[in-house]
C-alpha cells in the first residue's frame, strides 16, 4: 500500500474511535437494550466508498481492536498480550 493510503486509513480509524467514544456519551434515545446510533460506522462507510471493501474491513477491525484495548481492557500486560493474540487471529484469517 502507498504511504498516503495508509495515512488515510489511520485517519479513518482514529475518526471511528473518536465517534465511538462520543457515542458512549449520548444517552439512549430508544429504550431497547443494545441499541446504538452507530456513529463510528460513518468512518467505515466513507473508507468503503473511497478505497474499497478490503480497506473498509481493515478500518473496522482496527477500530474494534483499539476500542476493545482502550475502553474495556485497560493497559496491564496480561490483557495487552491477549489483545495481541486476538489481533494475530484477525490478521491470519
Amino acid at each position: 500500500m502507498k504511504v498516503k493510503k495508509i495515512a488515510f486509513l489511520g485517519l479513518f480509524t482514529s475518526a471511528a474511535l473518536i465517534l465511538s467514544f462520543l457515542e458512549t456519551l449520548i444517552p439512549n434515545i430508544v429504550p431497547i437494550p443494545g441499541f446504538k446510533l452507530g456513529l463510528a460506522n460513518f468512518a467505515v462507510l466513507l473508507a468503503l466508498y473511497i478505497f474499497g471493501f478490503k480497506e473498509a474491513i481493515i478500518v473496522y477491525l482496527f477500530r474494534e481492536f483499539f476500542y476493545f484495548v482502550i475502553f474495556f481492557v485497560g493497559f496491564d500486560f496480561f490483557h495487552i498480550s491477549i489483545c495481541v493474540f486476538i489481533l494475530s487471529i484477525y490478521i491470519f484469517i
